[in-house]
């Protein structure tokens, strides 16, 4: 999957998560170890933002695949 796929694809995770815990519990946070990602697409993730970032620098339209790229590295740390 590219970035701009990742993007996509967390953008609509977390909104769902955003409907569905709003209308249990009202307005809490979502935070992005609840990207619902196993570990192979964790991987897979890591994979296309360091290829991307081998070329070029972080664009703000992957913030999601970059956000959670780094929530991972920092949980692992």
């Amino acid at each position: 999957m590219t970035l701009t796929e990742w993007q996509r694809t967390l953008h609509e995770h977390f909104e769902a998560l955003r409907r569905r815990r709003s209308a249990i519990s009202g307005d809490r946070p979502i935070f992005a170890l609840e990207h619902g990602l196993d570990a192979g697409q964790r991987l897979d993730l890591e994979a296309e933002v360091r290829a991307h970032i081998a070329q070029s620098p972080p664009r703000t339209e992957h913030a999601l695949p970059w956000i959670v790229y780094a929530t991972e590295l920092g949980y692992r740390y």
